[in-house]
């Protein structure tokens, strides 16, 4: 009984700081990106301590509360996109998994919540981010060729700028697929390494990394790494609107 009323106090105090968080992630710039990114924190170390069960009620009472103090959509994409990272690192810290798998299963969770994140954008809100936020560069294009022109920039200067910063966005289009790979294990990495310095104080022990120098590439990637080279260069020259190109 002891054991589960300070569950609870705690799930309850770990609550209120995502909360908290996602205040300042709202309202407070610069410091509100970096504390958007930390946003699983409490939830990983609720699930660590205390167990899935207790983390899943700390995220659903934050989530609850957030919807009612800023708005429910900011609270929807907050547990969709960081709650679901959050739970998985809990639950892999609590059984004490290699960093490494920790770091795997961490990642694929943060990618399943992007992936979720646009899915929910369509099916609830009805709209692309994606095509929203280059639509929105799209218009600061057009912006800043007024600007320009007001500014006395010659028409073939302006189009030469303008021309490169839509080549941009075209690449940007390209590799929106890579940066969500690479921003995922990021992600899980920022929030195991905070998690773990916090658990540790608290009296927990964590297994760490292996050096760099020992880390080894599976064989098997060279295959789709080498076939990935090929059609880049291949279709760059050929076909930059296919999809293998993509």
């Amino acid at each position: 009984m002891i054991r589960k009323t300070s569950a609870m106090v705690e799930a309850g105090i770990l609550a209120a700081v995502a909360i908290v968080m996602a205040l300042i992630s709202m309202y407070v710039p610069v410091l509100g990106a970096f504390v958007n990114f930390v946003w699983p924190l409490p939830i990983v170390i609720c699930g660590c301590r205390h167990g899935l069960k207790w983390s899943i009620m700390t995220l659903l009472v934050a989530t609850v509360i957030i919807a009612m103090i800023i708005s429910p959509i900011n609270a929807f994409f907050l547990a969709a996109i960081f709650g679901l990272l959050g739970l998985i690192l809990g639950e892999c810290m609590r059984r004490h998994l290699p960093p490494m798998k920790m770091m795997l299963y961490g990642s694929v969770g943060a990618v399943i919540a992007l992936v979720l994140n646009i899915v929910l954008s369509f099916w609830v809100l009805g709209i692309d981010p994606i095509e929203m936020m280059f639509s929105s560069f799209h218009q600061s294009l057009e912006q800043l060729t007024v600007y320009y022109r007001e500014h006395g920039m010659s028409e073939a200067d302006i189009k030469k700028t303008v021309d490169g910063y839509a080549e941009m966005l075209r690449m940007m289009r390209i590799i929106m697929p890579g940066a969500f790979l690479m921003c995922a294990p990021l992600m899980a990495f920022v929030n195991y390494m905070a998690a773990k310095k916090i658990l540790t104080k608290l009296g927990e022990s964590f297994e760490a990394f292996p050096p760099f120098t020992m880390l080894q590439v599976p064989g098997w990637i060279l295959w789709p790494y080498a076939a990935s080279l090929f059609a880049v260069t291949y279709y760059y020259q050929h076909d930059q609107a296919s999809w293998m190109y993509t």
